[in-house]
């Protein structure tokens, strides 16, 4: 890959919070010195600042909010409104928590207030 399409891809990933990242200046032996940068993916940097149930918690929540917005929505489309990990298991902890319902078999839904 060509340093310029590394960069595109980069700014894309930055953009939609995937990748953070972080500028580092390296000294060298000779005294002088570069500026680089580390790049760290969301999950990772979360994953470190909180335990990892509060990582899982925080997504679980992040899914409940979009079906809200969405109201009902296809499950096979769900992880893909996000660029962090929603899988089938942060939706099987929403559904079996009641936070979210499945009405049909391929479809979840934010729960009718009464």
């Amino acid at each position: 890959m060509t340093d310029k399409r590394l960069r595109r891809a980069r700014a894309v990933l930055e953009r939609t919070g995937a990748v953070f990242t972080e500028a580092v200046r390296l000294e060298g032996r000779d005294g002088r010195h570069r500026h680089t940068a580390r790049l760290t993916r969301a999950d990772q940097l979360l994953a470190a600042e909180s335990p990892s149930a509060d990582w899982q918690e925080g997504l679980t929540e992040l899914l409940v909010a979009a079906v809200r917005s969405a109201v009902v929505a296809p499950v096979r489309d769900v992880s893909r409104w996000f660029s962090l990990p929603i899988g089938k298991d942060v939706i099987g902890r929403a559904v079996r928590s009641g936070r979210i319902v499945e009405p049909e078999t391929g479809w979840i839904a934010f729960p009718q207030q009464s």
